[in-house]
C-alpha cells in the first residue's frame, strides 16, 4: 500500500530534532531514483513505494514531488 506520508512524517521528525539539536544542516540523501519508476496505473509494479527519493518518476522521466519533498521544504523553510 502506497504511503508517502510515513516518508513524509519520518523526514521531518528527524530535521525537527536536528533543528532542536543545533544541527547547522542535514543531508537528504535521496533526491530520485529513476530506476524505480512510479505506475499509479499498476500497483504491483509501481517500484516507487520502495525508493527513499523524494520525488516520484515516471517511465519517460518526468518526475513529481511526493509528501516527503514538502516535508523537507517545510522544515527548511523555517531555518
Amino acid at each position: 500500500m502506497r504511503d508517502e506520508e510515513e516518508q513524509a512524517t519520518y523526514l521531518r521528525e528527524v530535521l525537527e530534532i536536528f533543528e532542536a539539536e543545533g544541527v547547522d544542516g542535514a543531508f537528504v540523501y535521496m533526491f530520485a531514483l529513476g530506476n524505480y519508476p512510479h505506475r499509479p496505473d499498476d500497483p504491483g509494479r509501481d517500484l516507487d513505494m520502495a525508493s527513499p527519493g523524494i520525488v516520484k518518476v515516471y517511465d519517460d522521466g518526468r518526475w513529481e514531488p511526493k509528501a516527503a519533498f514538502g516535508a523537507v521544504a517545510e522544515v527548511y523553510g523555517r531555518i
